[in-house]
């Protein structure tokens, strides 16, 4: 998983406010929660966790 945080007060996947896991699929987490499954990725595929005033957006391959 990677993602955002405020701080890292442990070192489980739960400390992490919003995240994106791969396996096999993409995987959003909300403060441990799991939101469900976004799409599939390749290999060379680019993932960020971007935070732009109060919305947080999941992009991949800089698309929405």
């Amino acid at each position: 998983m990677a993602g955002l945080s405020v701080n890292n007060n442990s070192a489980t996947f739960s400390s992490i406010r919003y995240a994106i896991y791969l396996n096999h699929s993409v995987y959003i987490y909300e403060s441990g929660s799991n939101k469900g499954v976004i799409l599939s990725y390749k290999e060379g595929d680019v993932f960020r966790v971007e935070r732009i005033g109060d919305k947080v957006y999941y992009k991949q391959n800089d698309q929405i």
